[in-house]
């Protein structure tokens, strides 16, 4: 039994990965542009950034010189893993009674899907949290309401002001049209005067279907993206997509060129050996692991607009 469990999750190990990287917008955007990659072992997980411009740079005239000094403009952030695990008991009375190859498969299949759906879950809500305790980096410690969250990958906003997210408290009621004026405002303060905007739009679905509302009255059309089958509608000719954990009145404008999931391939959703509870005649459990966190190498691309009514 314990070999038809593991042998069940080996074989479906990659399309459950596979599955659970897409399904969330964020993740699918991700994978889909090879954002998602793995680093063996370390202490912690290691992103270049540059930080400073090279300052030997400029014009020069007949006979001019080139400064030779060096300039080093990258700086390392470092995360930390964070773990994520599920656990499986098999009671030995379960086992009793469900014998027979079709009931035995069965079982399996069930446990072992409700397990990823679950982890699943668990994922998607951390993604839209704060990144507390145990949690993954999440878009509420990685792009907050006031630009500044001390201590991302070890650099704080004092050193590097680059280091801050844009941010933007609405103005007033979206029926008063400060909804579009907010984010545009915001949307350039992200984009750099448009060289490097955001791709990728995460609201509440209150504000989200009032938007697609707007489209429809306005400009008679839904405009959509191919997103993995995920419901959106067209922002600025990136996704805006709905989510049940965003928190209600934010608008999340996030550039996916600066976002990376990185992950322990050794514990890339790996299944534990079987193991026997103390004082549990016959029962066993094992867990499913993933270690890994989601990380961003630059947050002045990325903001919030808050407070929408």
């Amino acid at each position: 039994m314990n070999t038809l469990y593991t042998s069940t999750w080996e074989r479906g190990r990659k399309d459950a990965v596979d599955a659970f990287f897409m399904a969330t917008p964020v993740f699918f955007v991700m994978e889909e542009k090879g954002h998602r990659r793995a680093q063996a072992g370390g202490r912690k997980i290691d992103q270049p950034i540059e930080m400073d411009e090279n300052d030997t740079v400029g014009f020069i005239k007949k006979g001019g010189t080139v400064s030779t000094s060096d300039t080093d403009p990258l700086t390392q952030l470092y995360y930390s893993w964070k773990y994520l695990a599920g656990g499986i008991t098999r009671f030995k009375a379960d086992d009793l009674m469900n014998r027979g190859d079709r009931r035995i498969i069965n079982m399996v299949d069930t446990k072992l899907k409700n397990l990823k759906k679950s982890m699943k879950t668990v994922m998607e809500t951390a993604l839209l949290g704060s990144g507390a305790g145990d949690d993954i980096n999440g878009f509420g410690n990685l792009i907050t309401t006031d630009g500044t969250t001390s201590d991302i990958g070890g650099i704080g906003t004092t050193e590097f002001a680059r280091w801050a997210n844009q941010y933007k408290a609405s103005s007033g009621a979206s029926d008063a049209g400060y909804l579009e004026t907010d984010l545009d405002e915001l949307y350039m303060n992200c984009s750099d005067s448009l060289t490097d905007p955001p791709d990728l739009f995460i609201t509440d679905e209150a504000t989200w279907r009032y938007y697609k509302q707007a489209c429809r009255t306005y400009f008679m059309t839904e405009e959509k993206l191919d997103l993995g089958g995920f419901k959106n509608v067209v922002y600025e000719g990136g996704a805006l997509v709905p989510s049940k954990q965003c928190t209600a009145g934010y608008w999340y404008m996030i550039n996916t060129d600066y976002f990376y999931v990185v992950y322990d391939p050794s514990a890339d959703f790996e299944m534990t050996q079987w193991k026997e509870p103390v004082n549990q005649v016959g029962d066993q459990y094992a867990q499913i692991l993933w270690v890994g966190n989601l990380i961003v190498s630059r947050r002045d691309r990325h903001g919030v607009l808050y407070g929408i009514t």
